[in-house]
């Protein structure tokens, strides 16, 4: 009986070395962007570990199955097998794997624009980690909170906190990768702030860690961005060249979330450049991939630029379809700041369409929205379409009313040229 006991025992330990190495091997086949082996072996070790009498070892085979679906970008599975990992980690009570699994389940909500739910996991998360001075876990928590701040809410101020402390983490632990990512990052704040010149040098930086390790998703992310910045420039080629590169990189590597931000990007530059053809074959390509992975922030970003497109050439029935399904969708997942993107996008088709009673209210709403962030840019934009439209109606009052406000800023922030049609126009309407 003893005999039989240190046998199995054993043939346990055996099996569990086996796991260990099916798990790390999937890891490195996902790594170098062979996914489809990754999941083959992610799967191979789910089966051996549902035989075995552990619940430890279940539990990291469902992890390792969230970890590879995150990388394919299947994050309703992802999600699916974060779940199941969460609820057998908790009767565990076993605070690492809970802090590592609600880091997934937080991408899952921010891919699909869920900022409440995203915050929620995150920042449990991080006090997790910070419980156990797990520092790797809480910078990477940081860096995810950095970007929902970011990309979602525009609140650069909390991003730019957020990737700072996923910074100094990523230093004091020497992780390269989390470090080159924090730069990257930082750089991404410059630039949604303007400040270019800050945004080249924290890119190059972060280029320069991240090529040294080989990091083929980090090395197509931060050439995405260096091409996002030499388009702002207006160095087109020189941003073709860095997307194409970009975008080859994340087919090679099966990043289907990062190869339609790529086709997106180049569909926008192409449309700046003038050559339609490109423009819209690259929007329709993005907006395929962002639909085959049902990623609803990407696919209603792409939509608007798609109606933006069509609103150029003059096709505004096309260009009204693509943004009020942008619309739609934005408002199931709460992405406040694509609503006010879209409605100004409507608003706009309506005024070249001459339906300025319809522009109107769609116009309103982003003025407000823009009055409460004090974006003087786009305030003085909205402002004289809104006077603009009154104008065409023959509704001088209201015009009147909304010419005076643009002088009321100033030339300076208005630009001379709005300020001195606005003054034009009131002494037109001087009734």
């Amino acid at each position: 009986m003893l005999r039989r006991n240190k046998r199995e025992m054993n043939i346990n330990k055996n099996i569990k070395h086996y796991l260990h190495a099916l798990s790390n091997r999937a890891e490195v086949f996902n790594l170098i962007g062979q996914n489809d082996k990754a999941l083959k072996d992610a799967k191979h070790n789910l089966k051996i570990s549902r035989r075995m009498n552990d619940n430890q070892i279940l539990a990291q085979a469902y992890e390792l199955m969230s970890f590879v679906y995150d990388k394919t970008s299947q994050y309703g599975k992802m999600k699916k097998n974060a779940e199941k990992a969460l609820n057998i980690y908790e009767k565990l009570d076993n605070k690492s794997g809970m802090s590592a699994i609600m880091g997934y389940l937080g991408d899952y909500h921010m891919y699909r624009g869920e900022t409440d739910s995203a915050f929620k996991f995150y920042n449990r998360a991080i006090e997790i980690s910070k419980d156990l001075k797990d520092l790797k876990n809480e910078a990477d928590n940081a860096t995810n909170m950095g970007i929902i701040y970011s990309d979602f809410l525009n609140d650069y101020k909390r991003a730019l906190k957020y990737h700072k402390i996923s910074l100094n983490l990523a230093k004091k632990i020497k992780d390269k990768q989390i470090e080159g990512a924090a730069l990257n990052n930082i750089a991404n704040v410059f630039q949604a702030e303007s400040q270019l010149d800050k945004a080249i040098e924290f890119n190059h930086m972060s280029l320069e860690i991240i090529e040294s390790i080989g990091d083929k998703e980090g090395i197509a992310t931060i050439l995405n961005n260096i091409a996002v910045l030499n388009f702002f420039q207006g160095k087109f080629r020189i941003a073709l060249k860095a997307f194409h590169r970009s975008l080859n990189i994340r087919k090679e590597i099966g990043d289907i979330r990062g190869v339609g931000i790529s086709l997106n990007n180049l569909g926008f530059v192409y449309e700046d450049m003038n050559d339609k053809g490109n423009a819209i074959k690259y929007y329709l390509d993005a907006l395929r991939v962002r639909k085959s992975i049902n990623e609803k922030y990407g696919v209603a970003s792409t939509l608007n630029n798609i109606g933006n497109y069509y609103k150029n050439i003059d096709n505004y029935k096309k260009a009204l379809r693509y943004c009020v399904e942008s619309l739609d969708i934005r408002k199931t997942i709460n992405d406040e700041s694509g609503i006010i993107k879209c409605k100004q996008s409507i608003g706009e088709i309506y005024l070249a369409m001459k339906q300025y009673k319809k522009a109107i209210p769609f116009l309103d709403v982003c003025l407000s929205a823009y009055r409460k962030k004090s974006d003087h840019g786009k305030i003085v934009i909205v402002l004289g379409q809104i006077a603009d439209a009154f104008f065409c109606l023959k509704n001088y009052r209201e015009s009147k009313k909304y010419y005076k406000a643009l002088i009321k800023l100033g030339e300076d922030r208005a630009g001379k040229e709005q300020y001195n049609i606005a003054v034009k126009r009131i002494k037109e309407l001087d009734i």
